[in-house]
């Protein structure tokens, strides 16, 4: 089967909520936002990201980090003689992504939006455990840049915890880590706690993600692993120090039932929605694999237009995912899952959405940019409807060296698609160049005939070390 598949991970989409002036398009990674940009190269990006900032990363963190380990190794009283591994990646992409100046979003590319962009980063992973591997310390840290006439950088601890095994029924953990509950792959109903997840990108190519502050505790009783997760939300940089802003807990019951992975899970609190949810999975043979996921919420926020705007409600839906993948010959991978969402839009609504953003239109050509630029906010694509279907198919070619890939993510309201072709190649064993490219098709009263841009492709170089 395709070695990404099992390093899933996903989520609900996110909840929008607020006007922002900036439009953000969530199809893809590499242009998830739609920013300017000058002209760069990206091979001194990349140079600089492995050289310069690599070495920075280390100087700054690695008193934290030997403190963190000193204080784990004391605690568990260790005698074995610890291993370390340190490991990542870094990379520079140049975006392409021209205006669709017929967008009923986008008239004219009202929104200036520029058709160059340029984003670098660097995330560097360090483990530390014994070779009986009773506990073990793991860091992951990012640092990134958007390269245009707003240029930004940041470096983020994407995780940090602390693992040990307490006796043979109990783990605990503690810290920020990456979850990945459920067994879709472009979608997960019941990923409450895992990072949000762009079904254009399942595989988190430039490892974007962010995990998530929590405690956990795992228990192996009767063939069943049990997770129990508390998950505070706390404001690391408040003006006034760091607080907490709330809490939630999560929790999730595992077994292998008859060849099934069969998964239970619950969540709740202010900072968690109110979900129940199962999973499974079972594989036929080496070829054939199937996965399901079901969850139902209570108590979603969501947007929706109405007479005279957009409207808050919170209400309770369902999520429906439907899924396998067959691996053929030669290592070609072909995933095929349906996605059913009572957070989207339904016909009515998107009518009214519809009718909204003509009357923004109007106020537009009187002078009135505002109502337009709050249809722009709450527009965000794979969110606008019920159902959706996606299809993935992989092939390697010349030794490994070349990798395709074709994904396609379809509307079934209106059958609208994004298509996305990519191509990976492997010039050296570190090195890679890559080409990914999206097209949205659809007409314009449909959902992703509202994007605000005609295409995205996007150019990377990455070296793994």
């Amino acid at each position: 089967m395709d070695p990404n598949y099992r390093t899933r991970s996903a989520a609900r989409p996110a909840q929008r909520d607020g006007l922002k002036a900036r439009v953000e398009v969530l199809i893809t990674q590499g242009s998830a936002s739609l920013r300017p940009g000058p002209q760069s190269v990206a091979l001194a990006r990349l140079i600089w990201a492995t050289r310069v900032v690599q070495q920075w990363l280390i100087a700054i963190f690695s008193p934290v980090f030997t403190a963190a380990l000193a204080a784990a190794v004391c605690h568990a009283t260790l005698t074995a003689q610890p291993i370390f591994h340190l490991f990542g990646s870094a990379g520079n992409e140049t975006h392409w992504t021209p205006a669709a100046k017929k967008s009923p979003l986008n008239p004219g590319n009202f929104l200036n939006l520029p058709s160059r962009s340029d984003s670098s980063d660097v995330t560097l992973f360090g483990e530390v455990s014994p070779e009986d591997k009773a506990w073990k310390l793991h860091l992951k840290l990012r640092a990134s840049g958007e390269w245009n006439r707003n240029s930004t950088s940041r470096v983020d601890m994407s995780e940090f915890y602390w693992n040990v095994s307490i006796t043979s029924w109990l783990d605990i953990q503690v810290g920020r880590s990456i979850e990945k509950w459920g067994t879709g792959y472009a979608w997960n109903p019941t990923g409450v706690v895992n990072p949000p997840k762009n079904p254009a990108d399942p595989n988190d190519r430039r490892s974007a993600y962010r995990g998530v502050d929590n405690a956990r505790v795992d228990l192996f009783v009767k063939n069943w692993n049990v997770s129990l997760l508390a998950a505070p939300e706390i404001d690391w940089e408040g003006k006034h120090g760091k607080h907490l802003l709330s809490t939630g807990w999560a929790a999730r019951a595992y077994r292998l039932v008859n060849g099934v992975d069969f998964s239970l899970n619950a969540s709740g609190g202010s900072g968690l929605p109110n979900s129940q949810g199962l999973s499974l999975a079972r594989v036929f043979g080496n070829a054939l694999e199937l996965h399901a996921e079901a969850a139902a919420f209570q108590d979603t926020l969501r947007y929706a237009p109405g007479d005279g705007g957009f409207e808050r409600q919170k209400r309770p839906h369902q999520e429906i995912l439907l899924g396998g993948q067959y691996t053929f010959p030669k290592n070609v991978n072909l995933v095929v899952e349906f996605f059913s969402t009572g957070a989207g839009l339904n016909k009515q609504e998107w009518s009214r959405f519809r009718r909204l953003v003509q009357s923004s239109q109007q106020e537009l050509r009187q002078g009135d940019p505002r109502w337009l630029l709050q249809a722009n906010r709450y527009f965000v694509p794979l969110t606008m409807g019920k159902t959706y279907s996606f299809a993935r198919l992989y092939a390697p070619f010349y030794r490994d060296k070349l990798e395709g890939e074709m994904i396609v993510i379809s509307s079934l309201r209106d059958g609208s698609s994004v298509i996305r072709p990519a191509v990976y190649w492997k010039i050296f064993p570190n090195w890679s160049l890559y080409w990914i490219q999206s097209e949205f098709l659809g007409g314009s009263a449909s959902e992703f005939g509202q994007i605000q841009v005609r295409r995205t492709s996007d150019f990377g170089v990455r070296y793994h070390f």
